[in-house]
Order: C-alpha cells, then sequence, then structure tokens
C-alpha cells in the first residue's frame, strides 16, 4: 500500500478510535473498542527488562540483568532496549546485562548536542559503559543496538566541535570499528544489530486502524525499497562496518520477497514507526531464535 493511501488509513481509524472509542460499541470490523483499547495497550513504550534500564546514568542493579553474572551485555539507545523481549523469547537461552539510554547511541567521544546536559551525560554513559564492559570478568559478548540517529543530525565530538555534515558517515564507522576493535582488545566478542526497516509511517498506528477498518493484516505491510531515507544512510554505515564486525539484519527476519512484514500471528511487529512492540519483539524473538543468530554472528559460524 502507499504511503498517502497508509497515512489516510492511519488518520481516518484514529479519528474513528477517538470518535465512538465507547466500550460498547463495535467497529466497522466487527470488534468492541475495548477490545482495540487492549490492543493499543500492547503498542506501550518498550524499556526492555524495565524502564530503570533506561537512566541516564550506568545502572548496574539487578533488575537489569537476567542473572548474577550474565555473559552478554545489551548496549545502546532505545533500539537496543526493545530488543531485550527478542533475546529473551528465543530459544537460545542465555543472560544478558542491559546497559542503555534513550537517544544515546553506543558512540565513545560522539553526542548529539541536543543540549550541555544530555551531551554531558550521554558521554558519561558511554565512557562508563565502555570501562565495565571492558574490564567485566564476566561478559563475554557485545550486542550494541541503535537507531543510529547522528547519521543524520549533527554530530559533536569530546572537545565540543562538530564534525563537517559530509564526514559524519566516516566518523560513525570510524566510531563503530574502534569500539569493536578496543572491546576484542579486551577478549569480548561483538556484533552490531541494524534497527528494523521503516517507511517512515506509524506503523503501530496503522496496525490499529487496520484492526479498526476490518482491512487484511497485511495492509500496512511496504516495499523493501521504500525505506526511509535515514535507513538507507544506516545501511551503508553499517555495510562498512560489516567487513570487520558481524551485523545482523532485521531485513533478513522481517522482508522477502520484497516485501517488509508488520504483522505476525495477529500482533504488531512495531509499536511506532520503527521501535519493535513489546509483543512483537517477543514473537520475533522465538521465530528467529535472535540470540542464537547473535551467538553465530559472534563465533563467525554463520
Amino acid at each position: 500500500m502507499s504511503g498517502i493511501a497508509l497515512g489516510a488509513l492511519a488518520t481516518f481509524g484514529a479519528s474513528i478510535y477517538v470518535q465512538d472509542g465507547v466500550p460498547g460499541r463495535h467497529t466497522p470490523a466487527g470488534e468492541t473498542f475495548a477490545e482495540i483499547a487492549v490492543i493499543e495497550q500492547s503498542l506501550a513504550p518498550n524499556p526492555g527488562l524495565g524502564f530503570q534500564c533506561a537512566d541516564e546514568h550506568l545502572v548496574l542493579i539487578d533488575a537489569c540483568r537476567t542473572s548474577p553474572e550474565p555473559p552478554i551485555a545489551l548496549w545502546g539507545d532505545s533500539y537496543a532496549m526493545h530488543l531485550a523481549p527478542a533475546l529473551l523469547s528465543s530459544p537460545t537461552k542465555l543472560d544478558f546485562f542491559q546497559l542503555t539510554v534513550s537517544s544515546c547511541g553506543p558512540f565513545p567521544g560522539m553526542v548529539i548536542k541536543v543540549d550541555d546536559i544530555y551531551w554531558k551525560d550521554c558521554m558519561t554513559f558511554n565512557d562508563d559503559a565502555l570501562n565495565w564492559i571492558a574490564k567485566s570478568d564476566y561478559i563475554r559478548t557485545v550486542i550494541l543496538g541503535s537507531v543510529y540517529m547522528p547519521a543524520q543530525h549533527d554530530l559533536y565530538l569530546r572537545d565540543g566541535s562538530m564534525v563537517a555534515r559530509d564526514a559524519v558517515h566516516l566518523k560513525l564507522v570510524q566510531s563503530l570499528l574502534g569500539t569493536s576493535h578496543y572491546l576484542r582488545q579486551h577478549g569480548k566478542t561483538v556484533v552490531f544489530v541494524s534497527p528494523p526497516p521503516q517507511n517512515g509511517i506509524s506503523l503501530g498506528r496503522c496496525f490499529i486502524s487496520q484492526r479498526v477498518m476490518g482491512l487484511p493484516p497485511e495492509t500496512c505491510d511496504f516495499a523493501q525499497t521504500n525505506q526511509t531515507d535515514r535507513n538507507r544512510e544506516i545501511t551503508a554505515i553499517l555495510r562498512d562496518v560489516e567487513s570487520e564486525t558481524p551485523v545482523t539484519w532485521f531485513d533478513d527476519f522481517l522482508c522477502k520477497d520484497g516485501i517488509c512484514k508488520t504483522v505476525l500471528d495477529t500482533i504488531s511487529v512495531y509499536r511506532d514507526s520503527g521501535h519493535l512492540s513489546v509483543q512483537g519483539s517477543s514473537i520475533l524473538g522465538r521465530r528467529v531464535d535472535l540470540m542464537g543468530i547473535v551467538q553465530q554472528e559472534a563465533s563467525g559460524a554463520r
């Protein structure tokens, strides 16, 4: 379906929901609005192991680890957080530690300068996370997840200088590879995970509208070639990284024959335009064994 049609569907469906969302009433598809409200709640934010694991400072608490000494560190921004349910539900069972901050990608020494407080907190968090992971006796594998926002934003270095726009791609590749090399020198294996494919539309809202209108589950699916400029730029960066460090690609799981799926077993994979929903992440993890794939990538077996 085209972006215009999806946008119209989302707007129309949301309008119906707002105007007629009385629990006893029924949608054109025959479901009650109370049922739709429950579905909408399933698209709540996905903080991984919990919101306490999304602090602006390094959090080393039991709630953010699945065992006292897990062999895996999950490091990054909210696009690392949303991997946690998939890792937990994977048939391959391994414990991990979640080290995450929203909008703070795992790029030590580089940050988007939203404001001075954010700049300093993000910079400190990544320094602390990198040092802690490197020195940990029990962490053996590091999974790095991010939306890689600096690809299309002003990027600043540790000394406060801004990276020229035409140099951002190279700087990000150098940062990711530098981090990978540093961790490998400390005995860790490293795997990067790409963001899910995105077409710029709120796929979570599209899912709700599709359910309200009783349209086919594939209504919100989109062509793999119809991704955002940001995703294409991120893909180019990760392709350069992949020459030295393995990358796990969500396109491999969600896209087939040029079409990217947005619904699995009546569950929305997405909660918004790019993040995985909690249930979507879980079902995807069970289906593809994300933990197993990451371990294969880390060992070079895949």
